[in-house]
């Protein structure tokens, strides 16, 4: 049986491709890289779960996230669960900086 997680990049997985068009991006799912996680810091071992790249567009990273939100105290707090939604959620594009997260 496949995890929620593993489900929810499938389906983004399955979708995206049909969104854009063919012979411009280029998609690689669960993209390994290796780099520093902090200015300095040693090499360590990651994976993305989807990585676009476009000629003139650049590179866009794509972390598909599954689970249940919830609201705690007025601090909005993702919580991993074996429950099933409706599907993934919106996508929360965050600021990208000159080092690997």
């Amino acid at each position: 049986m496949q995890s929620h997680g593993k489900a929810a990049e499938r389906l983004v997985g399955e979708r995206l491709p049909a969104a854009l068009p063919a012979d411009a991006f280029h998609l690689y799912p669960n993209a390994e890289w290796l780099g520093p996680m902090r200015d300095g810091g040693p090499p360590r071992d990651g994976e993305a779960d989807l990585v676009i790249v476009h000629a003139e567009h650049g590179i866009f990273v794509i972390e598909v996230k599954s689970g249940i939100r919830s609201r705690i105290d007025a601090h909005l707090q993702e919580r991993a669960s074996t429950q099933r939604s409706a599907g993934p959620g919106p996508a929360r594009p965050r600021p990208l900086s000159g080092r690997a997260r």
